[in-house]
């Protein structure tokens, strides 16, 4: 009944979340989203819906692919529907509703969304009413993507099949109006969230069928984003699924707050700065909600308790790391910040092109923590270390060389090592990479993408 629940009210935030204004079609909107798309076919109310006596709902379930089970509930019913089936209901309208599924990878999961042709059927009594639930593959599912803020300024997918050994692929690239791509993130519906430049792009998970290029049809702008050069540079949902996002110039992480009285995101009132935001990359949430920043030198944490209000107070944790010895120098830059579900913390640092772990102990310090991580992992010099992602194998991706994406395997994670990654993967025609991530995110990690 939970997850009915959940989808039920994801689906009535969704319209007014992804669009610039109302859902009144005047302006560009998520209705061409999956899950939005799902109540397009509904047929006028009928008044003459018979509310006396009990009938039947044949739910039919196609395009998933085979042995993967749908999950679609009727008046949020539990357990939901995982194939056809006819369900015996009384007389009367009825709500039927469809969530995502996905299908395992080793890397990255395919996730499906559905399409419904009616979604609030009337039933009349001693009669079957037909309801067809669609299902199709989220386009953004079952690729790794990367940000190309040098160079070529576009973001780009690289599909999975690419990435289970070293080689070359051939990624799909996005370039509408970028111009320096520095992170992207995914909400639960697929839609890719860019950070460029001087605002936050959208690009509707249905542009990237292969059809025609992808083109963003939602531009966020705020007031912080022109303080100078650089932007915008990390973005993050939060669990609640307001969208926040870094700005080096203005030393700020601003909040685009969900709004469901506005159907959209707020513009930003509330933001978090101060003198320890120089230089602020990375952003992250922990699974306790949780919000943690690299800056020009470390890493700073911001507790959940602090984020329902602007503050320009210092952060609960400063967390130093430095090199063991004998030659202790601090690991600067930290440009990438990655989770386990356990709690502990991977990053990355351009400035000793290192990637280093935190254990969930060690986080839980508070204002000033000088620490040297148990494991460090020394990365080819000549590679660009400024983002970082866990897949499903729970293996770590990273920028590596001009052009090309890297993997550590979860055994090359376990000790200090200089060490080349098991997986290198060259995508033609992309320049250097500034971040990775996947959709949907791997299952347990504290990403707002994380599908069940």
């Amino acid at each position: 009944m939970e997850r009915a629940l959940s989808t039920l009210l994801l689906a009535t935030l969704l319209c007014g979340m992804f669009a610039a204004t109302a859902c009144d079609g005047t302006t560009p909107t998520v209705s061409d989203d999956p899950i939005v798309d799902a109540d397009a076919g509904d047929a006028a109310i009928d008044p003459a819906c018979d509310a006396v006596g009990n009938g039947t709902l044949d739910v039919t379930i196609s395009g998933l692919p085979e042995g993967l089970l749908g999950s679609v509930s009727v008046d949020n019913a539990s357990p939901p529907l995982s194939a056809s089936g006819i369900v015996s209901v009384s007389a009367g309208y009825h709500t039927v509703t469809a969530d995502v599924v996905t299908q395992a990878g080793s890397i990255v999961r395919r996730a499906y969304d559905a399409t419904i042709d009616v979604d609030t059927p009337c039933v009349k009594s001693d009669q079957a009413t037909k309801v067809n639930v669609v299902y199709s593959l989220i386009p953004t599912s079952d690729k790794l993507w990367a940000t190309h803020a040098n160079g070529t300024g576009d973001f780009a997918g690289f599909p999975s099949a690419s990435l289970a050994a070293s080689g070359t692929a051939t990624p799909t690239i996005v370039s509408d109006g970028l111009i320096k791509t520095s992170a992207v993130a995914f909400d639960q519906s697929g839609n890719a969230w860019v950070a460029d430049n001087a605002s936050v792009k959208r690009f509707a998970a249905n542009q990237f069928t292969g059809a025609s290029p992808a083109v963003s049809d939602v531009e966020l702008t705020a007031d912080a984003f022109t303080a100078g050069s650089p932007g915008p540079s990390g973005i993050a949902f939060d669990k609640e699924g307001n969208l926040w996002v870094s700005v080096v110039a203005a030393k700020k992480i601003v909040k685009f707050a969900l709004s469901p009285e506005s159907g959209g995101f707020d513009t930003p009132t509330q933001a978090i700065e101060g003198a320890a935001l120089d230089g602020v990359g990375p952003i992250a949430f922990d699974a306790s909600g949780n919000l943690y920043a690299g800056t020009a030198a470390n890493v700073v944490r911001y507790n959940a308790a602090r984020l329902t209000t602007s503050t320009a107070d210092a952060p609960d944790l400063v967390l130093e790391a430095k090199t063991p010895e004998p030659t202790v120098v601090p690991l600067g830059a930290p440009t990438g910040l990655a989770f386990e579900a356990d709690g502990g913390l991977w990053v990355g640092y351009f400035g000793g092109n290192t990637l280093a772990h935190f254990t969930a102990a060690e986080l839980s310090a508070t204002a000033t923590a000088s620490l040297t991580p148990a494991i460090q992992i020394v990365v080819d010099v000549t590679a660009l270390l400024e983002g970082i992602a866990f897949d499903e194998g729970k293996g770590l991706w990273l920028t590596y060389k001009t052009g090309q994406v890297a993997r550590f395997s979860p055994t090359q994670l376990t000790a200090s090592s200089s060490a080349v990654p098991e997986t290198i993967v060259t995508g033609t025609n992309v320049g250097s990479t500034a971040s990775v991530t996947f959709f949907p995110a791997p299952v347990g990690l504290p990403l707002f993408s994380a599908i069940p």
